[in-house]
């Protein structure tokens, strides 16, 4: 091992866990990856802080990814990312830097050292994952383990750039004495590396897995490997004490051909001495052909980039604090914990960055950047603009809440301002709304492209390896279904209608003129194009409709599009917006045969009406009349329903797009979500609790139960039922109503105690 120098300046992480930005996991929930990043780049961990995918947004496919060399299947993924492998072997198909637990009978050193049971683990600010291990050592001698420190580990994505920093501490709590160990030196192992692949969304359902050739270099400690399907590289290093060190692989090899995966495990032994935390660092980057060098160093900025320090605009976790009432209860810390994630999450981890950002104008010296929103980033890494619209809604409520909220001084305001950390996070969310914004009006939204990956055009359609690879995922496309039942498109306008109304701080002139009062016109003749195909459309379809043209007479009105020499025919937007109310004010909605999913579907879709403020239309009261009627029908029915008592499943419908469940509705997380959105004040705590069930330990929510689903636990990583569930607790907050005094059921007080 390379001699070591001064280690670095990172104490910070030893009482992390005690600190404003820190929230713990609720560790007896059920688990899934855990997601974050910066700027498209993501990374998915599991609860053993394994890498199971790192990913990179691509100009063909929407994102580039890496994994291990495991099955593309959900349960696979879920399998892998409930493993601890704290005391067992560790996988041989995930890849990162971690700990490699000891054998008791062959340990490799004398004083070789395994991590035991977490003493901690949670968030950083919502968005960045930290754990506390005890480090112990195993005594074959004398039969007994034996704690003899801490192993601290944090994991964030900065500059393009996954960063994983361990710190390892000798010494029971605060002491470092040398009175148990040899030499005042223990020893750990770490396993850096391991099996990669590469693949984009398009190939996450083939039945043969694609061959690729590998191209592994060493430059300067800096370890590539470069894939030739995707022209692109991961590159990792791994440093002890700010020193690089040289890999020492267990198979090496320098290039591999028409392999699936390839091996790139290698071991690394560290000395840890009393007094002394020893800090390892590692880095692992996905690059394109770009020439971009890989900077391994500690950003300068650490402290306040993770939002640790006091006087970061950063810590959002004491933003969202100063969210609570003054003697809040515990239920309502968890509450703003599940919204602070479900936040985080759209801002860190589905957010994609495109290529077609717009340059400056003379009149703006700022970019309206583009950024598509996906619906999963390990399942089904596609946009799904049903999805993208209730991501946006979330954002919105939650720009109008925390700018509506009077925040109290805390302890810390003489380090920095509150009001300072509001502006910038408020500032966050505006420039999240404008990008989901500017890529969905600025996108082809035809029908059989919405649920395809982010872009549906090469980059450079005459560069030929690039294109051959457009031409083979664009078949792999078209293999993929979805509801076609539904002009999902809709979702567009009525996503910047309802941004307008409760964040206009986002809607500034250039915003408008450049991105929304060009696009109404299109959207419009695109929506009369899929309508008019569409011979016998069913009651969401016909809803969306509605909503979505009086969204555009609604735009029209409000942002001055008259002033604009627009390609559109307001008169007949108006008189077919009043044919689409028509068509809503005739439905019928009764639930005869029991529930099916389509009911839930159709309800989800009348209680929008009632949000998005039709008695702004100029021309006529009676969409806002019948908004208001159709929400308190369904509001009604909703509360009416019917805990299950038997379960008839039936037989699939003839010639159905898909396999529409008709099993109990209390397995849906979403069914619960409606009803805590309609329950009386009384029945709030226990709406709530009965919603909570589905809480996962990452303060996100299982969409559902039903093993009938074959995809049900694929669907757990899906981004729209937690965007839903937050939205309807920001919704509760703002009314005053969510913080009932009612007792909440035994199922919760575990996660309570740790807030």
């Amino acid at each position: 091992m390379m001699e070591s120098e001064q280690p670095i300046d990172l104490e910070w992480l030893a009482d992390l866990s005690k600190g404003q930005s820190f929230t713990t996991f609720g560790q007896s929930q059920s688990a899934k990856t855990f997601d974050f990043g910066d700027d498209g780049f993501t990374a998915s961990l599991s609860e053993g802080n394994e890498l199971l995918q790192l990913t990179r947004p691509d100009p063909t496919c929407g994102l580039i990814f890496v994994r291990g060399n495991y099955p593309d299947s959900a349960a696979s993924m879920l399998a892998r990312a409930q493993n601890q492998q704290l005391h067992e072997a560790q996988s041989n198909d995930t890849f990162g830097t971690n700990l490699v637990p000891e054998s008791p009978e062959t340990p490799s050193s004398p004083w070789a050292v395994s991590a035991a049971d977490r003493k901690s683990q949670g968030w950083v600010n919502f968005r960045w994952p930290y754990a506390q291990y005890v480090l112990f050592h195993l005594d074959a001698t004398k039969g007994f383990n034996r704690e003899i420190g801490n192993w601290d580990t944090i994991s964030f994505v900065k500059n393009k750039i996954f960063f994983q920093i361990h710190r390892l501490s000798l010494g029971v709590g605060s002491s470092a004495t040398s009175d148990d160990h040899q030499d005042d030196v223990a020893r750990a192992r770490f396993k850096r590396g391991g099996p990669v692949r590469f693949g984009c969304p398009c190939s996450q359902n083939d039945i043969h897995r694609q061959v690729d050739t590998y191209t592994i270099t060493n430059n300067a400690n800096i370890v590539s490997c470069r894939s030739s399907n995707y022209r692109t590289r991961i590159e990792m290093t791994f440093s002890v004490n700010g020193i690089l060190q040289p890999p020492t692989f267990l198979n090496p090899c320098d290039t591999a051909a028409d392999v699936e995966w390839v091996d790139m495990t290698s071991e690394v032994e560290v000395d840890v001495r009393v007094g002394e935390p020893t800090y390892v660092v590692s880095t692992y980057a996905i690059r394109t052909e770009d020439g971009v060098e890989h900077d391994p160093s500690l950003p300068a900025d650490l402290a306040d980039y993770l939002g640790v320090s006091r006087g970061s605009v950063n810590m959002t976790d004491r933003l969202f604090t100063s969210l609570c009432a003054a003697n809040y209860e515990a239920i309502e810390a968890v509450e703003f914990c599940v919204i602070g994630r479900g936040v985080e999450q759209i801002l860190g981890v589905t957010s994609i960055p495109t290529s077609s950002s717009r340059p400056t104008s003379p009149s703006f010296s700022h970019e309206l950047g583009e950024k598509a929103l996906i619906g999963n980033i390990m399942t089904c890494q596609f946009v799904d603009v049903e999805s993208a619209f209730y991501q946006i809604r979330l954002l919105a409520k939650l720009h109008r809440f925390i700018d509506s909220r009077d925040l109290k001084r805390d302890f810390l305001n003489q380090y920095l301002e509150l009001e300072k950390i509001r502006q910038a996070y408020l500032d966050k969310l505006t420039a999240a709304i404008q990008g989901a914004l500017a890529w969905l009006f600025a996108t082809d939204l035809k029908p059989g492209r919405l649920l395809l990956a982010v872009h549906s055009e090469p980059s450079n359609i005459s560069d030929g390896p690039v294109f051959e690879r457009f031409k083979r995922c664009a078949g792999k496309r078209s293999a993929f279904s979805w509801d076609t039942t539904y002009n999902r498109g809709c979702y567009a306008t009525m996503a910047a209608w309802y941004a307008y109304r409760a964040c206009p701080s986002a809607f500034h002139t250039r915003f408008i003129s450049e991105i929304i009062v060009p696009r109404l016109p299109v959207a419009y003749h695109l929506g009369m194009e899929r309508a008019n195909r569409d011979k016998q459309p069913t009651p969401k379809s016909n809803v969306l409709q509605w909503l979505h043209l009086s969204s555009i007479l609604l735009l029209y009105d409000e942002l001055g599009c008259a002033e604009y020499d627009l390609d559109i025919d307001v008169d007949e937007v108006r008189e077919t917006q009043e044919r689409a109310e028509k068509n809503v004010s005739r439905l019928k909605t009764n639930q005869h045969g029991g529930w099916k999913a389509h009911h839930d579907e159709l309800d989800r879709a009348l209680l929008l009406a009632e949000e998005m403020q039709l008695d702004r239309l100029r021309h006529s009261s009676r969409s806002y009349n019948l908004a208001v009627s159709r929400a308190k029908q369904t509001r009604q029915r909703i509360r009416d329903r019917k805990r299950t008592a038997k379960f008839l499943p039936g037989p699939k419908p003839w010639m159905a797009i898909r396999g529409l469940g008709n099993g109990p509705w209390e397995l849906h997380s979403t069914n619960h979500e409606a009803y805590l959105r309609v329950a009386d004040i009384t029945n709030v705590p226990s709406a709530r609790d009965r919603l909570f069930e589905f809480l996962l330990s990452d303060y996100s929510f299982m969409t559902s139960w039903d093993w009938a689903d074959g995809n049900m636990v694929g669907r757990w990583w899906d981004i729209q039922p937690i965007a839903m569930i937050c939205a309807t607790l920001l919704d509760l907050k703002y009314e005053g109503i969510s913080n009932s005094e009612k007792p909440f059921s035994n199922g919760l007080a575990d996660l309570l105690t740790l807030c």
